[in-house]
């Protein structure tokens, strides 16, 4: 699977795929100068280290709505994981996109961050209703 058109993709805003394309390059690029890491192993651990494994799913039960965790698909893991790590970057104030996106991705990598704090959310939301688990033959995946 292709992480970085995948990212450029979620990065674009309005149809300016030459936009998203430089920012994700120019970040990558801080990543290399600034920490001295390989860009390409962090932006795919940051991306690694986000991904959820369960998704919230409602069901109707007897006239009420049951939230129920599912196991999720790679590729809704991965989407998740990158709008998040998106979502956060556009969230920080730092003087560009590339800046925000590269410190999002370095904070990720080593556990810290709003995308890895998301990431904990969604799984105690899923250990909290474990218990009806069993209404996954009732959902249609």
């Amino acid at each position: 699977m292709n992480f970085r058109n995948r990212m450029v993709n979620v990065l674009m805003l309005s149809g300016k795929k030459v936009k998203a394309e430089k920012i994700l390059n120019e970040s990558l690029d801080i990543i290399e100068k600034k920490y001295n890491k390989d860009p390409d192993k962090l932006f795919i651990k940051a991306i690694q280290q986000t991904c959820p494994s369960f998704e919230m799913r409602s069901i109707r039960i007897a006239g009420r709505t049951q939230q129920i965790p599912v196991p999720s698909k790679e590729s809704k893991q991965v989407g998740l994981a990158m709008k998040w790590l998106t979502q956060s970057a556009r969230l920080s104030n730092r003087k560009s996109m590339a800046e925000s996106l590269a410190q999002v991705l370095y904070e990720t990598c080593n556990g810290k961050g709003e995308a890895i704090k998301k990431r904990n959310e969604l799984h105690k939301l899923v250990e909290a209703n474990r218990a009806f688990t069993h209404y996954l033959s009732l959902i249609h995946i």
